[in-house]
């Protein structure tokens, strides 16, 4: 037995070297045993601990003590794009391996959309193209591999196609928890729940990214209003006490809503962030907290001077927009009311006003939202007496 082990990583080993480079020869099960065997594949250098102890943490789902041995192991500066963070090897860090290493944080924290996170795996590419030992075809293979993942959400022609890819390199190593992890992932993303959720339960039983499992299965389930939502969002919480689960925040009352608020405001997504605080300031909207409210949005403005179109930014300006709008109706407020919504709201998807019947409709809205009892003859009144003269001063299609 132990002769035919040498005489078989020999051949892995030929195999690697060799320049018709033949991946599928040498990635066997027992190189690739977690992350596609890359803590395995890298023992051959000097200074692996640190790469092992990076990927441990991101399979642990610690993303914080990663970022922590990233840049203690490496120089890493921090990236700014779309209003998000992400990180990147300084310019005289460049390698293989550190680039892998950052598109794997950034990957794990999602704040990154796919296409920024593909130019972080492949913008470096050029590191690979002449290099023939052991350790850097592996890097190229992992790459490929994240490549064909990411091009599953960026290609939807092809999409597909890169799906059956990452399929079919999971049946050559079906031990490996990162193709195991992938492929679930993309199946989630067409809806192939009969698919992915039986993987991402056996990923869980491994402690493999658990985190955004977990929150990922609570999120699935409190959509389809099951059972098992608090089934899943209580294994959540227990095991990641202090971590952001915005799925299980509508279930939490005063203190605890604000410190399960607080942990998704403070950890390393800003994307949780942004909603956290939304939700918070609806929260102080809702219990008449208007200091509270009008300095949640003054915070929102400051971090927001300039104009960037993303999906979760537009989101978030609409929702501040409604939140504001929602108080100076309240405080009967009318003439602020109308300041704001002509003079402050910017581009949203959630309040839009061109015309007048939008306007009356928007109203309309408010009125009912703290008038449910009413009726629509009410309305017209109301909004004659405190409305009317702001519509015909604003809108040219007045009649």
């Amino acid at each position: 037995m132990f002769k035919k082990r040498i005489i078989v990583v020999g051949i892995l080993f030929f195999g690697v070297v060799s320049c018709n480079f033949q991946r599928n020869e040498f990635l066997s099960n027992d190189l690739f045993i977690v992350s596609l065997g890359i803590k395995r594949a890298l023992n051959e250098k000097s200074n692996t601990e640190s790469e092992r102890k990076i990927l441990n943490a991101l399979d642990s789902s610690n993303d914080s003590l990663a970022l922590r041995y990233l840049t203690n192991d490496f120089q890493i500066e921090m990236n700014e794009y779309n209003g998000y963070l992400g990180i990147l090897p300084a310019e005289d860090e460049q390698s293989s391996i550190s680039n892998y290493l950052s598109y794997r944080y950034n990957e794990s924290v999602g704040d990154m959309k796919n296409e920024r996170l593909y130019f972080n795996l492949l913008g470096n590419a050029h590191l690979y193209r002449f290099k023939k030992d052991y350790n850097d075809s592996v890097i190229r293979f992992l790459n490929e591999i994240e490549e064909s993942y990411l091009s599953f959400y960026l290609d939807s022609i092809n999409k597909y196609k890169y799906l059956e890819k990452i399929k079919s390199n999971l049946e050559i190593f079906p031990s490996s928890n990162r193709l195991k992890y992938l492929y679930a992932n993309m199946n989630f993303e067409i809806h192939q729940y009969n698919i992915c959720l039986p993987i991402y339960d056996e990923l869980l039983r491994s402690d493999y990214y658990s985190y955004k499992i977990l929150r990922r299965m609570a999120g699935h389930y409190k959509y389809q209003n099951s059972k098992k939502y608090k089934i899943y969002l209580n294994l959540l919480e227990k095991q990641f006490t202090n971590r952001c689960a915005l799925e299980g925040l509508e279930a939490k009352k005063d203190s605890s809503f604000i410190i399960s608020c607080n942990n998704c405001m403070n950890g390393n997504s800003r994307r949780d962030s942004i909603k956290a605080t939304v939700v918070l300031t609806r929260y102080y909207l809702n219990n008449n907290n208007f200091n509270q409210v009008v300095e949640q949005y003054e915070s929102f403005i400051k971090s927001n001077q300039d104009f960037i179109l993303d999906s979760l930014k537009i989101w978030e300006a609409g929702e501040y927009y409604d939140i504001m709008l929602h108080a100076f109706f309240f405080k009967s407020e009318y003439a602020k009311f109308c300041t704001f919504l002509f003079n402050e709201v910017g581009y949203n998807r959630k309040i839009k006003v061109e015309n007048s019947e939008e306007f009356y409709n928007l109203i309309k809205q408010y009125y009912f939202d703290y008038n449910k009892n009413k009726s629509l003859e009410d309305f017209d009144i109301f909004f004659k007496k405190n409305f009317f003269h702001f519509e015909k001063k604003n809108f040219s299609d007045f009649v």
